[in-house]
């Protein structure tokens, strides 16, 4: 696929971010977005992505992983080209899901996508940011690597 065609209506796909190191970065490119090597989130085991800037900064600093800060020092960002499929829409969280829920009767779902608003279980009680998360090695591509100084 590549990076000049446009995206594909038919599985969902969108451009979206995910934050990092230049390190994960590098290792992104190479081999792709592996959820096997990410740890457990809130949505599920998974590969997360945002459309937001400022939600996916939060995993860009060495120093405070899962946090906005503002620490001075080059960040790096993935933009993403991600096929969401038939996306399970959700307002609780997903704590040890290994993958997407299933659906009746028909396999599990391709994604998980989860808008702002209230969320049941969110320790905040509301979710601040569109997210979505994958878990298929096929579902994205990393289309561009971004670094970035935050001063």
């Amino acid at each position: 696929m590549a990076v000049k065609e446009p995206l594909a209506p038919d599985v969902d796909e969108k451009a979206l971010l995910h934050g990092t190191s230049w390190e994960n970065a590098n290792w992104i490119v190479r081999d792709g977005f592996d959820h096997r090597t990410s740890k457990r989130g809130m949505y599920g085991n998974g590969v997360y992505f945002a459309g937001a800037a400022c939600k996916i900064h939060q995993y860009t600093c060495k120093l405070h992983k899962g946090q906005a800060c503002d620490c001075p020092h080059e960040r790096t960002l993935i933009i993403a080209r991600v096929a969401l499929g038939d996306s399970y829409q959700t307002n609780r969280t997903l704590w040890g899901e290994g993958r997407p829920p299933n659906r009746d009767g028909n396999g599990a779902y391709d994604s998980v996508h989860v808008n702002p608003g209230p969320v049941l279980g969110h320790p905040h009680t509301c979710q601040t940011h569109q997210e979505f998360v994958i878990a298929d090695l096929n579902q994205a591509y990393p289309a561009f690597v971004v670094q970035y100084d935050f001063e």
